[in-house]
């Protein structure tokens, strides 16, 4: 029988206090480490595993279980659904009206600032006679009409 005999200091006291172990008692806080450190990779796998079914992954998924195995980003929800997105294995989200109104719009201002025609838009030559047009047939509405047409946004729209 081996003995280890580590020499432990009493926070309250000075003097060095000695522990006598059997070898049967370190095999068994062996026993426990290993079992804690079992317990912890296995949380850690679970907790992983919970975080990819919160991002869309489905673990029975065959395809999405290469994924799992073979990602080795951020576990965090909005880290593994950018990248099963950008690797096909998630579709992307489709934006509501609301965003897609406000990004046609933004991009309207983007060329509108660089110079660019609007897109599907005719150019101004068509425009200006298409304008002449509708105020000899038409008059003042006939022309605002056609403004608005191609994107003109007038004072009498906010009245």
């Amino acid at each position: 029988m081996s003995e280890y005999t580590p020499e432990l200091e009493n926070e309250d006291d000075e003097t060095p206090k000695t522990v006598t172990l059997s070898r049967s008692q370190i095999r068994a806080l062996e026993k426990k480490a290993k079992e804690r450190d079992d317990l912890a990779t296995q949380l850690a796998q679970l907790t992983a595993e919970r975080t990819f079914i919160e991002a869309g992954i489905d673990p029975k998924n065959t395809q999405h279980q290469y994924f799992m195995r073979g990602y080795d980003g951020e576990i965090t929800v909005d880290a593994i659904k950018a990248k099963a997105t950008e690797a096909g294995f998630l579709s992307a989200p489709e934006p509501d009206a609301e965003q897609t109104a406000a990004l046609e719009a933004g991009q309207r201002v983007a060329a509108a600032a660089s110079g660019a025609p609007a897109a599907g838009a005719a150019n101004e030559a068509s425009i200006r006679a298409e304008m002449e047009a509708a105020q000899k047939t038409g008059g003042k509405e006939a022309v605002l009409a056609v403004a608005r047409k191609y994107g003109a946004v007038l004072t009498d729209d906010y009245a």
